[in-house]
């Protein structure tokens, strides 16, 4: 199989009667060959940008909160038993709002996190560049991405304020206004970088106060299946009052699928590019048809001009004479053969070419309609193109 398909390969690789490379074989091959190539580079760069967009920005935001209006009086027995389902990684309490840090004349809003070293679940303690999450116990410290500190034009030491707008000063009604440390930086690479911060349980508790206590946090094996396994923890969880479910598909499921379709749509338009060059080889070896070797069906036996025409998956039918079917497709009777091979086996001639006129005088004595049948499967060599109303021959 191997060899025979060299023999294709080299047939259509050199220009017919020559020893010359085909152009065109070699533009539609190499046609082909770039299109893949670009279109695997493309995909893996597209899936590699998605997984990593997915591990930057999930590994630090919660997959899944879980929070219950005035707080879960027994937290760490539920806790206990979300860890105990099969697709859940991690279980934390969770303590998060939106504020308002200060520095000078710089103003952001943030998402404040209250954590402590023992209970973050997500990639920061992994990607520290300045200090650790122990430092967060030394009173009000807080944790910034890089980018929130460049944009704020704060360093490790320097102070920034933290406004609630959600409590109030009650003798000049302004948003209470706290002062916090600068402790420590992290980088994970992505968005969150820029309107992260972290500071302890117990600042966050004084600074914020929050109404429902603490809330709990889920990291998932499946991500995309987030929503889905936080309504089935909600099930588990014995009690009648309403739990409110928050998933990371909420805030940045648009991130996601934008990038999912660009993923799509480039792929679409690269396979388009590789299809346009397939379709351009195929062309190219169709239109080659003379001098090419074909599995062909008798159609039709024309007696008066002792030829055939021959199906042989063109538009137009080839002719085939008589003198050029080869005899061994002769639909002769049996024991005519017989009688052949037993004139050829008394037969003292040694001369190969003696041998062959005698072999071919046989044959010849028979009609076109004698010993060719319509239907009748021959293979075929097209040594003329096709022209004009005429086929191949």
């Amino acid at each position: 199989m191997n060899q025979f398909l060299r023999k294709i390969s080299f047939r259509y690789l050199f220009t017919r009667g020559t020893k010359t490379l085909s152009s065109q074989t070699l533009l539609t091959a190499s046609g082909v060959g770039v299109g893949t190539a670009v279109l695997i580079v493309v995909l893996s760069v597209m899936n590699g940008f998605e997984n990593e967009l997915q591990k930057r920005i999930l590994g630090v935001i919660p997959h899944i909160t879980l929070e219950k209006s005035g707080g879960f009086e027994n937290l760490e027995q539920v806790s206990s038993n979300i860890k105990k389902d099969n697709s859940v990684l991690k279980v934390a309490p969770y303590f998060a709002s939106q504020v308002v840090i200060n520095n000078r004349n710089n103003s952001k809003g943030i998402m404040l996190k209250g954590t402590n070293a023992l209970n973050e679940i997500s990639i920061i303690p992994n990607n520290m560049l300045i200090g650790s999450l122990i430092s967060l116990e030394n009173g009000a410290a807080i944790i910034l991405g890089d980018s929130l500190a460049y944009e704020l034009n704060v360093a490790v030491g320097d102070s920034v304020n933290l406004l609630n707008i959600d409590q109030t000063n009650p003798l000049i009604g302004v948003p209470r206004v706290v002062a916090f440390k600068v402790v420590g930086l992290f980088s994970v690479g992505s968005e969150v970088d820029q309107m992260y911060g972290l500071i302890s349980t117990d600042s966050f508790n004084k600074l914020i106060r929050p109404k429902n206590g603490a809330g709990i946090e889920v990291r998932v094996k499946n991500v995309l299946e987030a929503k889905a396994i936080g309504r089935s923890l909600i099930t588990q969880i014995e009690t009648d009052e309403y739990i409110k479910l928050n998933s990371w598909d909420q805030s940045y499921g648009g991130l996601f699928r934008a990038v999912q379709l660009e993923k799509i749509m480039v792929s679409l338009l690269m396979s388009l590019i590789l299809l346009v060059a397939v379709l351009s080889l195929l062309m190219s070896v169709n239109n080659l048809i003379k001098n090419n070797i074909y599995l062909g069906t008798v159609s039709r036996v024309e007696p008066s001009l002792q030829a055939a025409f021959i199906e042989f998956g063109s538009e137009k039918k080839a002719f085939l004479p008589f003198d050029e079917i080869h005899p061994s497709y002769f639909k002769i009777p049996h024991n005519e053969k017989i009688l052949e091979n037993g004139s050829r086996k008394n037969n003292d001639v040694d001369d190969e070419k003696e041998n062959k006129k005698h072999f071919l005088s046989f044959y010849r004595k028979y009609k076109i309609q004698d010993v060719i049948k319509k239907d009748q499967v021959l293979l075929v060599q097209i040594v003329k193109e096709e022209r004009g109303t005429k086929g191949a021959a």
